[in-house]
């Protein structure tokens, strides 16, 4: 229940086959395991596996197991560590956020910024379209059975957000980085919010 990484953070280990949490668990030092009893290319999700141990045999999967549980994070190779710098940018220095935040902050001061050109009324109304048509499309893929997109798996993985929730969460952040303690929260849309500094004089 809930968002894994806390999950993780108090696992020793994890045995997964093709799960994204394999990646997460490497980015939080925990050991992961990649149980590959029948491999298919075709299904199975190769960075995840890639970024664990691999066991393709139950007797296999016990043994990684207990080395993990002996020894620790197992899945350190310097092919892994390879591996997951070219898929996972800034491992080290600072929060991905505070990075994505300097370069908008920088990007907002450029001169640039007041010379970028609006887009024409006929490109406007094809990006329009093309947005519409491929909302469409995934609608009509979701609705396919078996789709690995349906809507009841996309809910389940995307129950969706409110400010309450919100605020709970940046509460809880405030608390942990003595951060974030003057911000508003509101709803604009339907998952979309405005999150507005009170010291900044409403920037957002």
């Amino acid at each position: 229940e809930g968002n894994v990484l806390p999950w993780l953070l108090a696992a020793r280990a994890l045995v997964h086959n093709g799960c994204t949490t394999g990646v997460e668990a490497y980015g939080l030092g925990v050991a992961s395991i990649a149980y590959e009893p029948v491999p298919n290319k075709k299904f199975d999700s190769e960075l995840p596996n890639a970024l664990s141990r691999r066991a393709r045999s139950l007797d296999e999967l016990i043994a990684e197991l207990r080395n993990a549980l002996d020894e620790g994070v197992s899945n350190r190779e310097a092919s892994q560590i390879e591996l997951a710098q070219q898929h996972m940018a800034s491992l080290e220095g600072p929060l991905a956020c505070e990075r994505i935040l300097d370069i908008l902050d920088d990007l907002y001061a450029s001169p640039r910024a007041s010379l970028l050109e609006r887009p024409g009324a006929m490109r406007h109304a094809l990006a329009k379209a093309h947005a519409a048509g491929r909302a469409t499309w995934k609608r009509l893929r979701a609705a396919m059975p078996g789709n690995a997109n349906s809507a009841d798996y996309q809910k389940h993985r995307f129950p969706g957000v409110n400010v309450a929730s919100l605020r709970a969460s940046t509460d809880r952040f405030a608390k942990l980085l003595g951060r974030f303690d003057e911000i508003e929260i509101s709803a604009r849309s339907e998952d979309v919010f405005e999150i507005v500094s009170r010291r900044t004089s409403g920037s957002s």
